[in-house]
């Protein structure tokens, strides 16, 4: 089954990275690990999750939404999504903004991340982030 929709104003989430300033930059990281975080909560497997597969949609007058794009290889588990696949894909979204992004701002993305799957910003929550990361 193919699904199509009409993006209208969308470009990748890599162009829209390169044209953005520090604001839109952080808008892009909240609604990107926003949709990370819900497409792994709905346990969706994207299988080829790099910034070009993503697109931005900007419709003037309204918050910014991302989307995923070349769903070929994309599905559902039929169970609950195990962790190793989640990383797999968070590592693949880091390795490509290595190069573009600074490390705080993939920090930043990492924070939203986890705080929209844990539902919240604790301490605790916090400390995890900054071991992951060695910090």
């Amino acid at each position: 089954m193919v699904v199509l929709e009409d993006f209208g104003n969308a470009e990748s989430l890599a162009a829209a990275w390169k044209t953005s300033d520090r604001a839109g930059r952080l808008a892009l990281i909240e609604a990107a690990a926003r949709l990370i975080g819900e497409s792994h909560s709905a346990d969706f497997l994207h299988r080829d999750m790099h910034p070009e597969n993503i697109v931005v949609v900007s419709d003037p007058g309204k918050p910014i939404r991302l989307a995923f794009i070349d769903l070929l290889r994309a599905g559902v588990c039929s169970h609950r999504l195990p962790e190793e696949p989640r990383l797999e894909m968070l590592a693949l979204i880091d390795q490509s903004f290595h190069r573009m992004a600074t490390k705080t701002d993939r920090l930043r993305f990492l924070k939203h991340y986890l705080c929209n799957r844990h539902g919240s910003c604790t301490g605790e929550a916090l400390r995890k982030i900054l071991a992951l990361v060695g910090e």
